[in-house]
Formats: structure tokens, C-alpha cells, sequence
């Protein structure tokens, strides 16, 4: 369904939603079921909870503010091994599998340490940190900064 705006006289089209004037498609590659699996029993949010509990106090001796913690603190192996005991604490049946994990490493890091900022920090540390690599965020910032917006507008 095509709409015209009334300053502009844009073309947009509806139908479920505005079609943006860029289209970027999603990167869906890193997402496997085991990944799917483990966020949505919410085993990583409770792992957070857990971990942040036990180490709120190294992570804030470490990292002052968060602008050092989302520049320098890392989901290491040690922190991964942790969260994959957790998991068979959790539910003994679910099994590990090494090919979806890897396939899946960059989002169980990147989500873990989100989830780690916005429980000290709080939502706005969290989108900070997500939406390093979110790709849809990026290209409207580069549209932004490159001055396009104005550009789309017209």
C-alpha cells in the first residue's frame, strides 16, 4: 500500500508496518536452535543473575564506570564454562553441542555481557552493548553521520 507524506510528498509504503526508505536485511547465520534454546529458557538471563551476584563487586573494582567495563571486560572461556555448568545444573538432559555453540559464540558473548551491564548498570548499558553489531542500528548511524538522512527526507 503506498501512502504519500504531507510535507514532503515522500512515497512510503504500509501494509504491517512502514517499509524504511533503507532496507537492511538481517544477519540471521549465528542464530542455531542451541542458541534459541538457551536464551529463551532463559538459562543465560539466570546465569547473569547468578554470576553478577557473585562477582558484582571484582567487576565494579575492575571496571569503575561502564565505559571501561563495555571497552575492556571480556566473556572469557572461564565464564563460558561457568554458564555451561550452569546449563547442566539446569537441565541435565540438554546437551552441549560444540558446533551450534560456535557457530553461535559471538551472540552468547555479546548478549552475555549485555545482559551483565544492564543488570549493574541498568537498559540504556545494555542497547549500548547490543547494539554494537547490530546492523540496522549501524547503517542508520552511518546515514546519520555521512549526512543522508536530510537526503531521505526529500
Amino acid at each position: 500500500m503506498k501512502h504519500e507524506t504531507l510535507i514532503n510528498k515522500r512515497t512510503v509504503y504500509g501494509g504491517g508496518g512502514i517499509m524504511p526508505d533503507v532496507f537492511v536485511p538481517l544477519d540471521t547465520n549465528g542464530i542455531t536452535d542451541y542458541y534459541r534454546n538457551l536464551v529463551q529458557k532463559g538459562y543465560l538471563n539466570g546465569f547473569v543473575l547468578e554470576y553478577v551476584d557473585q562477582n558484582r563487586d571484582e567487576i565494579l573494582k575492575s571496571h569503575q564506570d561502564f565505559s571501561s567495563f563495555r571497552n575492556h571486560f571480556k566473556i572469557n572461556k572461564a565464564i563460558m564454562d561457568e554458564f555451561f555448568e550452569y546449563v547442566k545444573k539446569e537441565d541435565p538432559e540438554l546437551e552441549y553441542n560444540d558446533e551450534q555453540y560456535k557457530t553461535s559464540e559471538a551472540l552468547f558473548t555479546l548478549r552475555m555481557k549485555a545482559v551483565i551491564a544492564q543488570d549493574i548498570w541498568g537498559y540504556n548499558e545494555f542497547y549500548q552493548i547490543y547494539n554494537d553489531t547490530n546492523e540496522i542500528v549501524m547503517k542508520a548511524v552511518e546515514i546519520i553521520q555521512k549526512g543522508e538522512y536530510d537526503n531521505k527526507l526529500k
